[in-house]
């Protein structure tokens, strides 16, 4: 198991309803699982990307996934403060659909291990075209845009695409608070809102 952490302290960007609240955004996934957390009183943001090693064919999926859920909750734990948290919805019919599942699985037993009765337990679940609308403007495009787009919008130099998704949902996360004045990330905010069941 590998964690690659970076703290990162920026110029105050906004103003958040919970005062000292973080916002959380995953990018689920077993090679390369982006999570960031954001703090949009101060502008602070820390991202981390998780990887799991790969196991024999006997022992997979089962140590992996027991290795995610405890980096996970490790990290969940360590921000006890966390308001609202979005995640990226796994495509129904995808690739690797199973494994994918099996990883939402393991976030959502870490989430409820380490904020049991707090909002955040309860993701919001955010699809890929909603995500990409809220951060570019426009729903469509590669993945690896994103990495171009977080840094055009808020300076936010993503080392890989993976964190680049996952700090698009922190500032997602954060405006399902405060609410913005762009017609095309309102309209994100509102879609996210109208599915997320809390």
């Amino acid at each position: 198991m590998a964690t690659t952490a970076r703290r990162v302290v920026r110029r105050p960007g906004g103003t958040s309803p919970v005062a000292g609240a973080w916002y959380c955004g995953l990018d689920p996934s077993l090679t390369g699982y982006g999570v960031v957390f954001y703090q949009p009183s101060t502008g602070e943001h820390r991202d981390i990307t998780v990887k799991t090693d790969p196991v024999g064919p006997k022992e997979a999926p089962g140590v992996r996934m027991r290795a995610l859920h405890g980096a996970l909750l490790g990290l969940f734990s360590g921000f006890p403060d966390v308001d609202i948290v979005c995640m990226e919805k796994a495509a129904f019919a995808a690739s690797g659909a199973y494994t994918g599942g099996i990883c939402h699985a393991m976030t959502a037993f870490a989430l409820i291990d380490a904020y049991e009765g707090k909002l955040a337990a309860r993701p919001a679940m955010v699809v890929n075209s909603t995500l990409k609308k809220f951060v570019s403007g426009k729903g469509t495009g590669p993945k690896s845009a994103m990495m171009m787009h977080v840094l055009k919008k808020w300076g936010y130099e993503a080392p890989n695409d993976n964190l680049a998704d996952a700090y698009g949902l922190a500032r997602l996360a954060a405006a399902l608070r405060s609410g913005s004045e762009l017609k095309y990330e309102s309209e994100c905010i509102k879609t996210v809102l109208g599915n997320w069941q809390p």
